[in-house]
C-alpha cells in the first residue's frame, strides 16, 4: 500500500498538484508534509520498541497540519547512539527518543530545560499540563532544581497478566476469582496443579528474560513502602530520630530492600519446576514462544493450557496474529498484595490473616473510605477474617500498596538535545503530544491505550478486555529503577543483582534466601563504587 501511495504522489508532484498531505518515505525515516510548513521543521528520532512507530508518525501527521511544520520521523534501533551523540552534543535531531534514562544527559547540561512545556497549557484546552498528568510521574520526573528535562512516551504497565478464557475452561466462569494477596495467588496455582494438571500450568515464563523482576520491585515497595523503596536509589535510610540519612554501608539501606527475599520467595514458589506449577519448558521457550503458550498456542507439542504469565502491556500487540487465530480474552491482573506486607503493620493490624488482608482490598479497590473497611470487616461472616477494624495508617498503608505497578513508562523518555536546530518546533511538538488530540491519534493507533496526559477514551464494544483491564488501574502509583539518581547511572546501582536467579529457581539450584545473600553480598563489595558514583553529576 505504501508503495501505491508513493507511485501515486510521485504522479502527482510530476503535473504540479499541491494542498495535499505527503509522506515521503526512505528506509528509516519518514518526511510528513502534512501542512504549508511554512513554520519550518522537526527533526525526531525514536527507538523502535514494541509498540511500533505508526502511532508516533500520525501524531506528527497532525502536528505537521496543525502548525505547518514538516516533521521528519526517523527509527533507530540504537539507544546508545542516540544517547551518545546528545551526550557528546553532535545530536542531529530536534527530539530524542529512546528507551533508557536521560538523567545523565540532564545533569550534564546536555538537554534543554522544558519546565516551560510542562506549564504549558495545550491549544483548545484548559488545564496545563502539570496538572492533568499523572500525578505520581509528575513529581517523579522533576529534578532536584525543580525544573524538567524529559516527557514520557509511553505509558507502559507491566506485571501479571491472566487467561480469562483458560480459566473459565478450567473451572467455569463462575468457579474461580482473581487473587487479591500473593497467598490467594498461590492457592489459586495450587488449584489449577491438583486438579487440572492433565490440562494446565499455573504459569508460563522464559527463564531467558526477567519478566519476574517487574513483580519482584512491586511487592518489594509495597512491603516497604514506595518512599522508602525510592530512598533505596538514593542511598537515603531514616535513622532513630527519623531523619533522612546518607548510607555509608550497603546494609543500611535494609529497610529499602526488606521485602526483596519475600517477594523472590513468592516467585521462586511459582518458578521451580518441581513444585508443578511452571511450565516445564520454560527453559527451552524465549518470551515471544511463552506468550503464544500462554495465548493457547501450545509449544512443541505441549498443548496445555497456562493461566498466567508475567509480561508487559506490549503483549496484546505482540500476540495480534496469534489471537487472531484463537481468540482469547486476556487480562492484567492488579499486582496482588505481598500477603507479608501485614507483618510492617502496627499492633494488633499485623496480627491479621490473609483472609482479612484480602477482604480490605476488595474494599480498597471499591474506593470505600476507612470506616467502610471497618463496617465490611465487622460484617463478615467469614471464620478466616480474624479482626472487625483496622487502624489509618494500616488502611493507607494497604490504599498504597494497591495502587503501586511496575512501569515500563519511566523508562521511555524523549528530550530535546541543547543542540536543536528547531528548538521553538520542538517545544511546541511536546505540548501537542500532550494534548487531548494527540491523545486521541494515540489511543486509536494503539487500540485503546492511552498516554499519561490526561486523555481517557471512552470504552466501547470495540474496546478489547486487555485494554479495560490496563485501564483499571487508573491513577497508579509507579515502581521501576531509579535512574534519576547518579548512583545509579554513574554508580551503576540496581535493585538487584545475580545472573539467571529465575532459571536456577526454575532448576532448584538456588532459593530465595541464597540469591538475597549473593545479592546483598555483590552490593557490600561494590558498596564503593556505588558511593563514589553520587560524587560527581553528568
Amino acid at each position: 500500500m505504501k508503495k501505491i501511495i508513493t507511485i501515486l504522489l510521485a504522479a502527482l508532484l510530476a503535473v504540479g498538484t499541491v494542498g495535499f498531505s505527503a509522506c515521503r518515505k526512505t528506509v528509516g525515516k519518514d518526511e510528513i508534509s502534512a501542512g504549508t510548513g511554512e513554520n519550518g521543521k522537526l527533526e525526531i528520532v525514536c527507538q523502535e520498541a514494541g509498540f511500533g512507530l505508526d502511532w508516533l508518525k500520525s501524531i506528527g501527521r497532525g502536528f505537521s497540519k496543525k502548525y505547518n511544520v514538516d516533521v521528519v520521523v526517523t527509527s533507530s534501533t540504537n539507544s546508545s547512539e542516540i544517547i551518545s551523540n546528545a551526550d557528546a552534543r553532535q545530536s542531529e535531531y530536534d527530539i530524542i527518543m529512546t528507551v533508557g534514562s536521560h538523567y545523565k544527559l540532564a545533569d550534564g547540561g546536555d538537554l534543554a530545560d522544558i519546565s516551560g512545556v510542562y506549564a504549558a497549557t495545550p491549544d483548545g484546552e484548559s488545564e496545563p499540563i502539570a496538572k492533568k498528568m499523572n500525578r505520581n510521574i509528575y513529581q517523579r520526573i522533576q529534578r532536584e532544581d525543580g525544573k524538567f528535562y524529559s516527557m514520557n512516551w509511553v505509558n507502559s504497565l507491566d506485571g501479571i497478566f491472566y487467561n480469562k478464557t483458560t480459566l473459565d475452561t478450567l473451572f467455569g466462569k463462575e468457579g474461580w476469582a482473581l487473587p487479591n494477596t500473593t497467598d490467594e495467588l498461590l492457592v489459586l496455582c495450587d488449584r489449577i496443579k491438583n486438579e487440572k494438571s492433565d490440562r494446565a500450568y499455573a504459569f508460563s515464563s522464559s527463564t531467558g528474560v526477567s519478566y519476574w523482576d517487574y513483580s519482584l520491585y512491586a511487592w518489594a515497595a509495597q512491603y516497604s513502602g514506595v518512599d522508602t523503596y525510592f530512598d533505596y536509589y538514593d542511598i537515603k535510610y531514616t535513622d532513630g530520630s527519623g531523619n533522612k540519612q546518607t548510607a555509608t554501608s550497603y546494609n543500611q539501606l535494609a529497610a529499602s530492600y526488606a521485602g526483596r527475599e519475600k517477594a523472590l520467595h513468592v516467585i521462586e514458589t511459582i518458578a521451580k519446576k518441581s513444585n508443578g506449577y511452571m511450565h516445564t519448558l520454560a527453559d527451552s521457550m524465549n518470551y515471544l514462544q511463552a506468550q503464544d503458550a500462554f495465548a493457547g498456542a501450545g509449544f512443541r507439542g505441549d498443548n496445555k493450557l497456562c493461566a498466567f504469565i508475567v509480561s508487559g502491556d506490549w503483549m496484546e500487540n505482540e500476540l495480534s496474529d496469534t489471537l487472531a487465530r484463537n481468540p482469547q480474552e486476556i487480562g492484567m491482573l492488579r499486582t496482588p498484595i505481598l500477603s507479608e506486607i501485614t507483618e510492617t503493620f502496627a499492633a494488633p493490624d499485623n496480627t491479621m490473616s490473609d483472609a482479612a488482608l484480602s477482604l480490605i482490598v476488595s474494599e480498597v479497590d471499591k474506593n470505600s473510605t476507612l470506616e467502610q473497611v471497618n463496617a465490611a470487616l465487622a460484617a463478615s461472616d467469614d471464620a478466616k477474617v480474624n479482626i472487625d477494624s483496622i487502624g489509618k495508617a494500616t488502611y493507607d498503608r494497604i490504599v498504597e500498596a494497591r495502587r503501586v505497578v511496575y512501569t515500563a513508562t519511566m523508562d521511555h523518555m524523549m528530550s530535546i538535545p541543547v543542540t536543536a536546530k528547531n528548538m521553538d518546533n520542538a517545544k511546541k511538538f511536546l505540548i501537542y503530544f500532550a494534548s487531548d488530540e494527540a491523545g486521541q491519534i494515540y489511543a486509536e493507533e494503539m487500540s485503546g491505550r492511552t498516554l499519561i496526559y490526561g486523555y481517557e477514551p471512552e470504552l466501547t464494544d470495540e474496546t478489547s478486555f486487555f485494554t479495560r483491564s490496563v485501564r483499571e488501574y487508573g491513577d497508579y502509583i509507579p515502581v521501576y529503577t531509579d535512574y534519576s539518581s547518579p548512583y545509579v547511572y554513574n554508580g551503576n546501582l540496581r535493585f538487584l543483582a545475580v545472573n539467571d536467579r529465575y532459571l536456577k529457581f526454575f532448576n532448584g539450584t538456588d532459593d530465595a534466601a541464597g540469591v538475597e545473600e549473593d545479592i546483598a553480598d555483590f552490593w557490600t563489595r561494590n558498596w564503593q563504587t556505588v558511593a563514589n558514583g553520587g560524587l560527581t553529576l553528568g
